[in-house]
């Protein structure tokens, strides 16, 4: 089973577990919902999650339904949903109970590294550099260097 970047994986196969997110991603961040159909909070915060995944495509964001996964639920302590848990370098560097917004937000940013996909090799737009300081410092450095470069030539 291959897990992919920039989308949300869907872990359907009992006793899976965290070491197949390991092989897919390496010593990228892997952020795992575990979740149920029948739980009111994890519907809310699904499509933020999606919304988190297609933003940071260089980092694998995996859901596993506790109902289908008992075992790897139980393997990974998970007493509540929704429950998220991140994963850098095959260690647990974050454990986030409750559908937090905010919460998943901040802990995705702090961890995932830069927000532009290095995965495609992409460049900081404009839109982004509007909403991140470090972006707009960048693209402001980058078209320094642009006109430094078309002054000399």
């Amino acid at each position: 089973v291959f897990v992919k970047m920039g989308s949300v994986k869907v872990l359907g196969i009992p006793q899976v577990g965290v070491r197949l997110l390991h092989r897919g991603g390496g010593d990228a961040l892997v952020v795992v919902d575990f979740t149920a159909t029948w739980c009111g909070p994890c519907k809310r915060i699904a499509p933020i999650f999606a919304a988190l995944a297609e933003q940071y495509k260089h980092v694998v964001f995996a859901k596993v339904d506790v109902d289908d996964n008992q075992e790897t639920a139980a393997a990974c302590g998970i007493k509540a949903m929704p429950t998220f848990q991140l994963y850098k370098g095959k260690a647990l560097i974050h454990t986030m109970q409750g559908a937090d917004e905010a919460g998943l937000r901040a802990k995705v940013e702090e961890h995932a590294g830069e927000k532009w996909d290095r995965m495609q090799g992409n460049t900081l737009s404009s839109a982004s550099a509007a909403q991140d300081p470090r972006a707009a410092a960048l693209a402001a450095a980058e078209a320094r260097m642009k006109a430094a470069q078309q002054g000399g030539s």
